[in-house]
């Protein structure tokens, strides 16, 4: 509580302790894509081949989260299905495919430059 007289008009907008509580729980749910954003700034240019992979540790962030803070879970949910979403139109899309498939025979090439120079 505020101790001093010349604050004492702004009493009544202090957060009760629940209030707090509810704000520390909403802070660690957004915790979780705050961190897969960190994951992928970190790259100068992200590619799906890399993105993708992200979502699924979102996704399993956040589900754990609605364990651990069942009282959010409708809120998480409704990112979860919005996710969902974006990652069902990401695997329909060509540039997924070409994404994923570029990667793959980047790595045939790899495999093969260096079999030839043995």
């Amino acid at each position: 509580m505020l101790h001093w007289d010349e604050y004492e008009h702004l009493q009544e907008f202090l957060l009760s302790p629940d209030s707090i509580s509810v704000l520390k729980d909403i802070c660690q749910v957004l915790e979780v894509p705050h961190s897969a954003q960190q994951l992928l700034s970190f790259e100068k240019t992200p590619t799906l081949s890399m993105v993708l992979p992200v979502y699924s540790l979102l996704i399993d962030g956040w589900k754990h989260m609605q364990e651990v803070i069942p009282e959010l879970s409708p809120y998480v949910t409704t990112g979860l299905v919005k996710l969902q979403k974006y990652i069902n139109m990401a695997h329909k899309s060509r540039i997924y495919v070409l994404a994923t498939g570029t990667c793959f025979l980047y790595i045939k090439l790899s495999r093969y430059t260096d079999l030839c120079s043995k």
